[in-house]
């Protein structure tokens, strides 16, 4: 049994001054509170200097494009970036690719991810993500805009899915899969524990504007059903908004990638005006330019001064968890499994980009 004790501890919701937290040998949340209050059961409690808080959950890593970071056209729109990826690829050999994803691994841990969502075309990284300490779901995404030529995909996909691992199938995007093969894709995912994956949009920033017959055009795809996770949302009017919020959809973004590629930011704010937390996800690297979701954060944090940190902070641990359905991760609470992330800096904008550590183990 460890215990350790912080000025300030981030539990996954809420921040409390002078915080402790309880685990055992195998990292396993026992108790959490405040320190006069763990402090009474008897247990020797560590004083660390920094922010406490759980280990970081990605919601949408693509590791297998780590190559493609520093190759690709930004600034100039989804369109140009598409081009340079598709040259980037066509003139990458397949040593430097696995060279290029192990770093990105690496990198992943010492960022101090604890949990992601491997969206991939073909290959899964879930067992190196597994050997370095990192939960992982595994997104494969599925095209097809020709009936027939999706279903193949798709019966393919599932087919070849790893076994005894988390796997689900995606249908990538509205434009991108034929709609009856999406809902069927979608609703295997559930029936696989989920998460029912989906991007919105082809681009991070999103539509510039989504109507209301652009919801519904989602929702006959199921894709506004309880527990799906959309991606790359633009803009919606506040009647929008409301109505994912209240059918349960978790929204996904990606800052850095969103700015890099049609320099504006997801509407963050309209999705917090509505009730919704957003949860972060560093997407294409070749776009993002690493897998650090606390880059992220800090990104939002620069446009959104005035966030609060606890919100900031769910948004790269319980909001991504939640979406991902990460049962044991993104909190700090009894019976979690989420390792214990340490950083140092004043808030908010020095914990975005503070030195990190892991408390407890080498690895997460």
């Amino acid at each position: 049994m460890r215990a350790y004790a912080a000025a300030s501890l981030f539990d996954g919701r809420a921040l409390i001054d002078d915080g402790a937290v309880i685990v055992d040998d195998e990292g396993v949340v026992l108790d959490v509170g405040p320190r006069e209050s763990l402090a009474a059961t008897g247990a020797p409690l560590e004083r660390v200097d920094g922010l406490l808080m759980p280990g970081l959950v990605d919601a949408f890593a693509v590791p297998s494009d780590a190559f493609l970071r520093g190759r690709t056209q930004l600034g100039q729109g989804f369109d140009r970036w598409l081009d340079s990826v598709r040259l980037a690829r066509g003139a990458a050999d397949e040593a430097e690719l696995e060279l290029a994803r192990t770093a990105a691994l690496d990198a992943s841990h010492d960022h101090g991810v604890a949990a992601l969502a491997d969206v991939t075309l073909e290959v899964s990284s879930q067992l190196a993500l597994s050997r370095r300490g990192i939960d992982s779901v595994t997104v494969q995404q599925v095209f097809g805009v020709e009936r027939y030529a999706a279903t193949v995909a798709l019966e393919s996909a599932v087919k070849q899915a790893p076994r005894g691992a988390r796997w689900v199938p995606s249908p990538h995007s509205p434009t991108t899969q034929h709609p009856d093969v999406a809902r069927v894709t979608l609703r295997e995912a559930r029936r696989r524990g989920g998460p029912a994956l989906m991007q919105a949009h082809v681009s991070p920033a999103g539509a510039l504007q989504l109507n209301a017959s652009d919801l519904d055009a989602l929702d006959e795809l199921g894709a506004l059903e309880p527990g799906t996770a959309l991606a790359h949302l633009g803009a919606l009017d506040a009647d929008g908004w409301r109505r994912l919020s209240s059918g349960e959809v978790r929204v996904i973004v990606s800052p850095r990638a969103a700015l890099a590629l049609e320099v504006r930011l997801p509407p963050v704010s309209e999705m917090l005006a509505a009730g919704l937390t957003p949860a972060i996800g560093t997407g294409n690297p070749g776009a993002s330019g690493d897998s650090d979701p606390l880059a992220d954060a800090r990104a939002v944090h620069e446009r959104f001064p005035r966030l609060p940190l606890a919100t900031l902070l769910a948004m790269v641990t319980s909001s991504p968890a939640d979406a991902l359905r990460f049962d044991r991760h993104g909190r700090l609470a009894p019976g979690a499994r989420p390792g214990l992330l340490l950083l140092e800096g004043p808030p908010p904008r020095g914990v975005t980009s503070a030195a990190r550590a892991w408390l407890g183990r080498s690895r997460v």
